[in-house]
């Protein structure tokens, strides 16, 4: 789907759609293409495709913790 922007640009995604989310949906829908097939490669058959393709997702929050060592914190970042 694309959507106008401003300045007669388009997006793939519209803003008010995250591409994360997008990308899950599409995801979701190529392993349930490839289950009807019989080409998945993860067996058994998750139940909920998506819920099993958000599992699988590199969780990068923190938890209000900083991912940087110590001796950088407070350093802005554009000097590390």
């Amino acid at each position: 789907m694309c959507a106008a922007a401003p300045g007669g640009t388009f997006r793939l995604f519209p803003l008010s759609f995250p591409p994360r989310n997008c990308s899950v949906k599409i995801a979701t829908k190529i392993a349930e293409e490839a289950y009807r097939a019989h080409t998945a490669s993860t067996y058994p058959e998750p139940e909920d495709k998506e819920q099993f393709i958000r599992e699988q997702l590199y969780n990068y929050d923190y938890d209000g913790t900083s991912a940087l060592p110590s001796r950088c914190e407070g350093i802005p970042l554009g000097f590390i």
